[in-house]
């Protein structure tokens, strides 16, 4: 089931696009946000490489962020 972008709380997800999570997937993740409507922000490093790709929604860390990770975390 696709997730749709009223499904994340109202704000932007941001995807950290530090060298490892943008090697592991996140520049991908973002840009799947993007193309599914989401504001997606480009964050710096956040030094949790052990769990790339890390996304931030909310002020709140998702480890080995992806998009069914993020719609379980809006919830």
């Amino acid at each position: 089931m696709p997730v749709r972008p009223d499904t994340f709380r109202e704000g932007a997800v941001g995807v950290c696009h530090g060298p490892r999570c943008r090697d592991y997937g996140g520049s991908a993740l973002a840009g799947l946000l993007q193309t599914q409507g989401f504001l997606c922000e480009r964050l710096p490093c956040q030094s949790l490489c052990s769990y790339s790709p890390v996304a931030r929604m909310n002020g709140i860390a998702v480890l080995r962020a992806s998009m069914q990770k993020l719609a379980d975390t809006s919830v």
